[in-house]
């Protein structure tokens, strides 16, 4: 069974109604983060924004990102990301389906550059998503996704979306994915969101984009 199902449909309305799909992506694409991204504690419970990272996460992540730490809910921008409840910087699951807790970061780096913008001064700052996969002997081992360069406050995030199926950005394609394990989107709020999940066949992590 392929994790990943693909069955192209032509229409040759495609160019017409393009435009109108692009504008309802976003605005399903901006429900669909919202959702993900403002769950809340009611029942008693820890909420996602209180999720503390591990010693032994803080560990891997100074051992081998020593200039970096994870971005919390501080750092992001409120301005275009609005109200978040949900860590993003940092998420946890067996993400590759081997029994084992894993984790997901967004790591903050070096300042890389300045601009000033309606009277202030942003800085520009190296911004990395990795994943740490645990090992069978118990270590954690590192594997960056993405680097990027991100204006602080960021408008760059995460967060752990549940197993189950994905589709694809309408005005990107048709592909759709059934997720069998957790995977992670990785948002720029208001531009572009993409679901990272483990490809079973080629036992490496593939991405989907959700919004163009």
């Amino acid at each position: 069974m392929n994790e990943t199902v693909s069955d192209p449909v032509f229409c040759p309305f495609t160019q017409m109604i393009k435009p109108v799909l692009h504008s309802l992506c976003w605005v399903l694409a901006a429900c669909a983060i919202c959702s993900l991204l403002t769950t809340n504690g009611a029942d008693g419970a820890k909420t996602v924004l209180e999720t503390q990272a591990s010693n032994e996460l803080l560990d891997a992540i100074a051992r081998e990102f020593p200039r970096s730490t994870i971005v919390q809910p501080s750092d992001i921008d409120p301005v275009n990301c609005g109200q978040i409840k949900a860590h993003p910087g940092l998420g946890e699951g067996d993400f590759n389906g081997d029994g084992r807790n894993d984790y997901a970061v967004l790591l903050k780096g070096r300042v890389k550059g300045e601009k000033e913008w309606q009277g202030k001064v942003l800085q520009l700052m190296e911004v990395d998503f990795v994943i740490f996969l645990r090992e069978a002997n118990g270590q954690l081992r590192s594997l960056r996704i993405e680097h990027l360069e991100n204006y602080y406050p960021f408008t760059a995030g995460i967060a752990i979306v549940k197993p189950g199926l994905i589709r694809e950005s309408p005005v990107v394609g048709d592909r759709t994915v059934r997720l069998l394990h957790p995977g992670i989107l990785m948002y720029l709020c208001g531009r572009s969101a993409a679901v990272f999940y483990w490809d079973r066949n080629t036992n490496s992590f593939d991405s989907i984009t959700t919004i163009d």
